[in-house]
């Protein structure tokens, strides 16, 4: 509907005009409004001045070796090599390296002795970690060989042993990825994150959305069907942010 002056009448043509004024600076205000929303980055914040020429030429720069890259990572990983049947389909791994967080996880967690120190050599991966080939592990690097698709997060378990007779659990969110055409990159976190968060939520019946003003698809928490009780199929556009 276009804007259209108030009904005229006493004094009418001073507030038709007061009306546009007011519509004209609401307008004006919009656009102005929008950037300022798309360009917020956070207290604090600003956003970095684009360079049109660095100077200088990406192919020059030394490439970094995949211990300083998985050293980058905060999560503890492993690099892992498959050994190939004469089907191409991985029936045992070799245990290759890791990362610097890697070894501080083992520290935090798992008993002094439960694990032999290791040489830096490779050794079979289910060799070190023989409870490991009893949970989803000898799947996920499998499949993630075979699709080339990340695999996880999913919840490993396994029970750990020390002398005395100390015993520790450990239970890891672990995700394997293929690295390159031969080896595999399997990462964890500590706990089971995601499925506590889904399960608190339930109980609570807590959750959270949140909508952006420029247009962007909404985001939500898990379990918000489940709380708001919504249809299982979403109802809006399809979205990688609205929830499964």
């Amino acid at each position: 509907m276009s804007p259209a002056s108030p009904a005229s009448g006493a004094g009418g043509d001073g507030e038709g005009a007061a009306y546009h004024r007011d519509l004209t600076v609401v307008t004006d205000l919009l656009p102005e409004q929008r950037r300022r929303i798309t360009d917020f980055d956070g207290p604090g914040e600003r956003s970095a001045t684009p360079v049109r020429d660095p100077g200088a030429d990406p192919a020059s720069l030394p490439e970094p070796g995949w211990q300083q890259t998985t050293d980058a990572i905060p999560m503890p990983a492993l690099l892992v090599a498959p050994v190939l049947g004469r089907d191409g389909v991985p029936r045992d791994y070799w245990y290759v390296g890791r990362n610097q967080a890697a070894p501080r996880y083992s520290e935090k967690v798992i008993p002094k002795a439960a694990l032999p120190a290791w040489s830096g050599r490779p050794v079979p991966l289910f060799g070190r970690f023989p409870e490991m080939a009893h949970t989803a592990m000898p799947r996920m690097p499998a499949e993630a060989y075979r699709s080339g698709e990340i695999q996880g997060p999913t919840v490993v378990e396994s029970p750990l042993g020390a002398p005395g007779g100390q015993v520790a659990r450990v239970s890891a969110e672990v995700r394997v990825s293929r690295c390159g055409p031969h080896h595999l990159l399997v990462a964890w976190e500590r706990g089971n994150r995601h499925a506590l968060a889904r399960a608190a939520q339930h109980l609570a019946r807590t959750c959270w959305m949140e909508w952006n003003l420029t247009g962007q698809p909404p985001r939500a928490s898990f379990g918000v069907r489940h709380v708001l009780g919504l249809h299982a199929t979403p109802r809006c556009p399809a979205s990688s942010t609205w929830p499964p």
